[in-house]
């Protein structure tokens, strides 16, 4: 890439751009600059949130650098960016590009830029003595059409603000980092190209010096078409999305060869608009009230007003059956053989679900009965995740698939009584009962449930699943707790996915298939549980055989100073987040790799974080929290004891760290080893920590399902994971840097409830000593966090420390 931008394009400075949460920062960015620039010709500008990685970055560069960047936003408590990049880089004299940038986010009008421009080039040279020669300020583009204030044109604000900041002082250089100003456009690249030519030519003219830009985007005004150029300046200088519309079917064309045709409703039959606005996932919000037969049915999709005039033709059964079930089924198919995304399925389950609800509410008022029976369902599932659990995002995907191929559902909801999974199958002449869970405590659960469905002689099938269960698990499940393999049960179904749930319903369903299904499904769960019942024989003889670890404690060192509670709150629009596991783990996307076959960009992946993150903070929806500390602590044994001071006068609480085997099973060894013990007269520390993205999520994910909209439910619910478990690392940094172990990265984490930790009493004990209840963050009866988007871990420090 360097080689093509410099050599073949000209590009005269290269910006080496990292901030990752999959690799560390500070080591592979200095590896980059130096591979990079063994040959190299052009100028380089270090580009990176993190401050420790600019000042490595820095001395491996053989020559003046461009730094990027720095601004008034807060990069610490108290402590801006413009300070924490300055006061340790500005011994080599580089030149900053510096983002109009304050304590409130960024500068959206030209008299907030021109502001902190000012303010920005006062405090460089008053507090670093940094001189306006070595500042390139940038003024910040947005997206076209993104604005949320009636009247406001981003792009002139922008183009207004330059002049005044040129003015400042006659050595200040101006630049833009221009890429968002086309922010999802990847797909229309004319037009990108066409709107960021016409408007750097535009900030040309009023004193842009420079750009960041990728150079295929950019042109020559003069190898444009005169009128895609006029239109182009109708978008930027007076924000006519009509002339953004315009050129959007130019480019469009300019790709395809083909005039783009969007599908109109109003050409179809009502039938075929109906499926296909469900099959696209078109919404379209309008309350009002349908007044049918002498019955009132409120709505709150369109949709409705359809369906209630289309059920004067059709019998509200044999539309249901004949064509949304049709419909559906194809959707479904779709995402089956991945050409459809899971989001673009919840968002078509949610126009269904508008449309069911009227048709069944309507024919309970017409025969005065549940309508579930008449309707020709495939079979009826009973769903939810087990006591003490408070997990729903797996069970709530399921769910959709199911209702998507065809199935009836009673979902239950998360905490369901063991019993409650039973009383509902019998009530519901269910067809299957499905449990999921999130940990490994309440996934034994199911071995009662189980157990109870055996002891009344209730035969259904069971189907888990969950991050915890596995078809181990399974095996053990259908052994009910037992040990006699005679009676190992043959209805019990683990299910990797909520399609896995499906294609087994399909099996479970065919009538013909179901005995030798049952028959070759127990002869599986027999192996699984022997195959489990061996590990667990085999991890048992090792751990009381294989000797302990030797820890050397020669060049260990306690932290001398930080033992403090501190509570920290985040902006979540300045939050780094991992943007590959959010689009594809979170929101369930799935791998990049699938995305062009569904019809998705990274382009429209940002466009959508961008959105999520500003509805989040907006409602007040996300607001992440945390609580992080330093403790005086001591071992005993395999417990870590914890005090409120050096004087040993009050202990706060002792966690009980896991024997583990070790890699290579050479020896065994416990997290407890690795601190100073009470026998050796000196005191270690432990660090903790809880971080959430706050209680109101919930609220926000409550408020969606019972607008049957489970499309936005899954990116505020995936947002927030991700967020909870992103601030965890960033946290963990900040506790390593109060510990004194910034530079040496030293300090392994450690949850409750997964391996060397295992029990979740852990939670309880971090939320007590970190007093933790001001973060709006309580504790289930299994010691789980509510909110679920909570995370909680303790931090030995011993050099050594490991997972394994």
């Amino acid at each position: 890439v360097v080689e093509e931008q410099v050599k073949d394009l000209g590009i005269e400075v290269i910006d080496v751009c990292m901030d990752s949460n999959i690799v560390e920062t500070e080591k592979v960015l200095p590896l980059v600059i130096y591979e990079t620039t063994s040959d190299f010709k052009g100028a380089m500008c270090i580009d990176s949130f993190s401050v420790e990685a600019l000042q490595v970055a820095i001395e491996f560069y053989p020559g003046r650098p461009i730094i990027n960047s720095i601004s008034l936003e807060e990069y610490e408590k108290g402590v801006s960016k413009l300070d924490a990049v300055l006061s340790i880089t500005r011994q080599h004299n580089p030149v900053y590009v510096a983002l109009v940038n304050g304590p409130k986010g960024p500068g959206q009008t030209a008299d907030e830029k021109y502001e902190l421009a000012a303010e920005i080039v006062k405090q460089a040279k008053e507090k670093h003595n940094v001189t306006p020669d070595q500042i390139l300020m940038d003024v910040n583009a947005y997206p076209i059409g993104s604005e949320s204030v009636e009247g406001l044109n981003f792009c002139a604000e922008t183009l207004k603000c330059l002049p005044r900041i040129k003015a400042i002082h006659p050595d200040l250089k101006t630049s833009i980092g221009v890429g968002n100003l086309t922010n999802g456009l990847a797909s229309k690249p004319y037009m990108r190209k066409v709107l960021t030519s016409v408007f750097l030519d535009e900030a040309r003219k009023v004193g842009l010096d420079c750009a960041i830009l990728n150079p295929n985007h950019y042109v020559p005004l003069e190898s444009l078409t005169e009128s895609d150029v006029v239109l182009a300046r109708k978008v930027i200088l007076d924000r006519d999305m009509t002339a953004f519309e315009e050129l959007e079917q130019i480019a469009q064309t300019k790709k395809t060869g083909i005039k783009a045709k969007k599908i109109d409703y109003d050409d179809l039959s009502l039938e075929e608009s109906i499926c296909q606005k469900i099959k696209d996932g078109f919404k379209q919000k309008q309350e009002g009230i349908i007044e049918k037969e002498g019955g009132k049915f409120p709505y709150k999709d369109k949709i409705v007003a359809d369906v209630a005039e289309i059920i004067d033709k059709h019998e509200p059964l044999l539309f249901i059956s004949g064509h949304l079930m049709k419909s559906m089924r194809e959707l479904g198919d779709a995402f089956g053989r991945g050409e459809v995304s899971l989001p673009h399925l919840l968002k078509s389950a949610d126009v269904m679900r508008h449309v069911m609800q009227f048709l069944e509410s309507f024919m309970r008022f017409q025969s005065g009965v549940e309508p579930g029976a008449a309707i020709d369902y495939k079979g009826v599932v009973v769903i939810g995740t087990v006591y003490q659990d408070v997990h729903s995002i797996g069970k709530d995907l399921a769910k959709t698939l199911l209702e998507n191929y065809g199935y009836r559902v009673i979902d239950l909801g998360v905490q369901v009584p063991l019993e409650k999974f039973i009383e509902t199958a019998h009530a519901e002449k269910a067809d299957a009962i499905g449990m999921s869970a999130l940990l490994v405590q309440t996934s034994n659960h199911m071995i009662t449930v189980a157990r109870m469905l055996n002891e009344e002689k209730f035969s259904i099938p069971i189907l888990i699943g969950g991050a915890p269960v596995n078809h181990r698990h399974a095996g053990y499940v259908a052994m009910q707790g037992g040990d006699d393999t005679a009676a190992i049960l043959d209805n019990v179904f683990y299910c990797d996915s909520g399609m896995d749930g499906v294609n087994t319903m399909g099996l479970l369903m065919d009538k013909e298939k179901r005995p030798v299904l049952f028959k070759e499904n127990q002869e599986a769960l027999l192996i699984q549980y022997k195959k489990a019942k061996g590990i667990k024989e085999e991890k048992d003889k090792l751990l009381e055989t294989l000797p302990r670890r030797k820890v050397s404690f020669r060049h260990h060192e306690v932290p001398a100073e930080g033992y403090r509670i501190k509570k920290v709150e985040f902006k979540l629009h300045k939050l780094s987040l991992d943007r590959k596991s959010l689009y594809s783990l979170n929101w369930k996307f799935g791998k990049k790799s699938s995305w062009i076959q569904k019809g998705i960009t990274v382009e429209q992946l940002q466009k959508l974080e961008k959105e999520w993150v500003e509805k989040a903070e907006q409602n007040r929806w996300i607001i992440p929290k945390a609580r992080f500390g330093l403790f005086p602590a001591q071992a005993v044994g395999d417990q870590v004891i914890f005090y409120e001071s050096e004087k040993k006068e009050k202990e706060l609480g002792r966690f009980d760290f896991d024997l583990c085997i070790g890699k290579g099973r050479k020896d065994k060894f416990s997290i407890g080893q690795y601190f100073y013990s009470v026998e050796s007269g000196q005191l270690d520390a432990i660090g903790l920590q809880i971080t959430t993205a706050g209680v109101g999520v919930e609220a926000g994910i409550k408020l969606f399902k019972e607008q049957n909209d489970s499309e936005s439910a899954l990116y505020l619910q995936g947002l927030s994971d991700r967020v909870a478990e992103d601030m965890a690392e960033y946290i963990h940094q900040l506790v390593r840097t109060r510990a004194g172990y910034k530079k040496e990265n030293r300090g392994q984490r450690y949850s409750p409830g997964y391996p060397a930790l295992t029990n979740l009493k852990g939670n309880s004990i971090i939320w007590d000593a970190l007093g933790a209840e001001d973060l709006g963050v309580t504790l289930t009866d299994a010691n789980e966090f509510y909110p679920p988007s909570t995370t909680a871990a303790v931090i030995c420090f011993h050099k050594d420390a490991s997972y394994s």
